[in-house]
């Protein structure tokens, strides 16, 4: 047991990602009502998708490192959001589907990859809580993650395999996420700091004012039908 345990732990990034390639995948055929692919195509987007969020997460930290080769062994999850709607969006044009059921589909892979990579987070040790005042304890910030994410697939699946909210999945884990990370990142240990405020605090920022934009034009298209 000791062995195995050693050997997830010094493992344990790849076993993640493995696992959600698979449970990528198994979403990917549950949805493809939406896509229409064939299944070589459905397994192909799955690793895809999984190995083009993990080059994102690191070259974001790379970019939150101003330039610093050294953060590319560091992971920012804001890089999924960052970059991978622009793999979304050449997938739609180049492969004939439509944007809006690319962008729902997804999202939820996305989310779910991003489950397995803050456990990723506890396996390792990283992205820790500050103490809690008085205690040594830390603010459990990567297990209520943890909760967010499963709370957030529970409501936006629903709303993919229904088309309920159609295109405006995306731009809901937008904001849902940035004022999620904008409240818990008070309580997270962060080396570059200005004050209370990290780095996360601008981006979570920005992908609630982005994702409210977004969500605002689809209400005002809806009000002109």
């Amino acid at each position: 047991m000791s062995f195995l345990a050693d050997w997830f732990v010094h493992n344990s990034l790849a076993v993640l990602l493995c696992t959600a390639t698979i449970v990528s995948t198994l979403w990917l055929f549950r949805a493809n009502g939406r896509l229409g692919l064939k299944p070589w195509q459905i397994a192909l987007l799955a690793v895809t998708h999984t190995l083009l969020g993990l080059l994102s997460v690191k070259l974001f930290a790379v970019i939150e490192g101003l330039g610093d080769a050294s953060a590319i062994g560091n992971m920012s999850l804001f890089g999924g959001m960052a970059f991978l709607p622009i793999f979304y969006a050449a997938l739609a044009r180049f492969g004939r589907l439509d944007v809006s059921d690319v962008f729902d589909v997804l999202t939820v892979c996305l989310v779910g990859t991003l489950f397995f990579a803050r456990i990723n987070c506890i396996v390792s040790g990283c992205c820790l809580g500050a103490f809690i005042p008085g205690t040594g304890i830390r603010y459990p910030t990567r297990e209520l993650e943890l909760v967010f994410y499963v709370a957030l697939l529970a409501y936006l699946i629903p709303c993919v395999l229904s088309g309920r909210r159609r295109g405006q999945v995306f731009p809901i884990y937008m904001v849902g996420y940035g004022y999620f990370r904008f409240l818990t990142e008070f309580f997270r240990v962060e080396e570059a700091a200005a004050g209370p405020f990290h780095g996360a605090h601008l981006w979570s920022v920005i992908a609630v004012v982005l994702g409210c934009s977004i969500l605002a034009e689809f209400s005002f298209d809806k009000g002109r039908e």
